[in-house]
């Protein structure tokens, strides 16, 4: 559980030089103080074999700078071939920017959804491809139409069949244009 390795890229997401970290305990540096034991018997538990390790793909954690700050972050662990104590490789990415871009994405998309749910009119999204499959309606849709939202959806041609036999030529050719 020792640093063996302390890259640049380390340096500058967790604050310590690689002279700082080199020998230290890795958990010491990166996981915040209350989560330590849980890694720690965790790791205890992957050596005694009694428990695997997620490995070779990434786990999201909360890793900690040297100031105390917390961030989300992914990590990659590996073990590298060897005899004697397993070596582990980690590669470890902050993912604090994109968590923060995905919080203000969801509170746009609340904000949308409360803006059209109470719009008097039905609101329609579809994808610009050849069926203009769709991706969001309204609500009202069920009040106006008879159907509700998620049976609207299901259904990528119930606009098509909806149309007004004398409007149905003249709105699928402006659509298609």
């Amino acid at each position: 559980g020792r640093v063996q390795a302390w890259n640049r890229s380390a340096e500058e997401m967790f604050g310590y030089s690689q002279a700082e970290a080199l020998g230290r305990p890795m958990a010491a540096l990166i996981i915040p103080p209350e989560s330590r034991a849980e890694h720690e018997l965790g790791m205890a538990r992957y050596l005694a074999g009694s428990e695997p390790v997620s490995l070779n793909h990434p786990n999201e954690i909360v890793a900690m700078h040297r100031d105390g700050r917390r961030f989300a972050a992914t990590l990659t662990g590996t073990v590298l071939p060897g005899d004697g104590a397993p070596l582990f490789l980690g590669a470890i990415r902050d993912i604090s920017l994109q968590r923060e871009v995905e919080k203000a994405r969801d509170k746009i998309e609340a904000q949308f959804r409360s803006l059209v749910e109470h719009l008097p009119v039905v609101v329609f999204i579809d994808a610009a491809d050849a069926h203009f499959t769709p991706l969001y309606v309204s609500a009202q849709i069920e009040a106006l139409l008879g159907y509700t939202p998620a049976e609207w959806l299901a259904d990528p041609d119930l606009w098509v069949k909806r149309l007004h036999p004398d409007d149905k030529a003249f709105v699928l050719r402006e659509a298609m244009a």
